[in-house]
Parts: structure tokens; C-alpha cells; sequence
């Protein structure tokens, strides 16, 4: 192939791809909320998780990671670190196979602690997105959602 050919490819793809464009708003939204949530010690992804596992109570790593759409082993060793933080527990589930998590009252704090950086972030991400496409985040995520539950 020569190298004009591959050229145009790359300014096609560049110039079409939803996967590089929903990855780049990945990363811009994910460094705004990181930025915000820094000065408590969490991550966007922690956080995430914690928000997860405060709507679902108590539930398995498996489940979390089937919910957000996550890769198991990454959802386990952000988990680990969490539960370093104090901010997860893990008691041994009826299957004994896996363990039952739950958020702790650190966690919970932390939530609460969190909360105004978070709004300032959203505040920060929807002045710069627009209320439109905010919207259209919102209805592709709706979609995902059920996708994920119904799985």
C-alpha cells in the first residue's frame, strides 16, 4: 500500500471515527472531573464506583463491572486500592465463591465531601458541552444503561 493511500485511510478515520471522537471526550471529561475531585483523593473512576455501589448496596465486583461496562480486573483493583482507602468493605457471599460489597461510612463521607466538587465539575463540563449536546450524552447513556441492565 502506498504511503498517499494509507494517508487518506488515517484523515478518513480521523476525520469519521466515533470510537477516536468518544474516546477524546472520554479523556477531556475525565481529566475536568479528576481535577475537581483530586483535592479529596479520588479519582473520577473511584468515584464512579462509589456512586455505583451506594445505589446498588450490597453486590458483587462482578455485577459493578457488568453495570459500568467495565473490564472485571480493572474494576478488582480499583476496588483493592478503595478498600485500602477505607472507603469498601468486603464480607464472603452466599456462594462463598465471591464477596458481597458494600460503601462504609468513610465512603459515604467522602461522597458527601465530594459532592460540590463534583457539581462544579458538571457545571464546568455542560458550560463547555452545551445543554444540546449534555442532552445527547444523556440519551446515548440511557441507551447503555439498558443495554448494561438487561444484559
Amino acid at each position: 500500500m502506498d504511503k498517499k493511500r494509507v494517508e487518506a485511510i488515517a484523515v478518513n478515520i480521523m476525520a469519521e471515527c466515533i470510537g477516536l471522537r468518544v474516546r477524546l471526550l472520554n479523556r477531556w471529561l475525565t481529566s475536568i472531573y479528576d481535577d475537581a475531585l483530586r483535592p479529596m483523593g479520588v479519582t473520577t473512576n473511584q468515584f464512579n464506583l462509589l456512586i455505583a455501589l451506594s445505589r446498588l448496596g450490597k453486590t458483587t465486583a462482578k455485577r459493578i463491572s457488568k453495570l459500568m461496562l467495565m473490564d472485571a480486573s480493572t474494576v478488582s483493583r480499583t476496588l483493592e486500592r478503595m478498600r485500602k482507602e477505607g472507603w469498601v468493605k468486603g464480607t464472603t457471599a452466599e456462594d462463598a465463591r465471591s464477596e458481597d460489597l458494600t460503601v462504609t461510612e468513610k465512603g459515604l463521607d467522602l461522597l458527601k465531601k465530594a459532592h460540590p466538587a463534583w457539581c462544579a465539575a458538571q457545571d464546568r463540563a455542560r458550560r463547555i458541552l452545551g445543554e444540546k449536546n449534555v442532552a445527547t450524552i444523556h440519551e446515548v447513556g440511557e441507551v447503555l444503561w439498558t443495554k448494561a441492565r438487561t444484559a
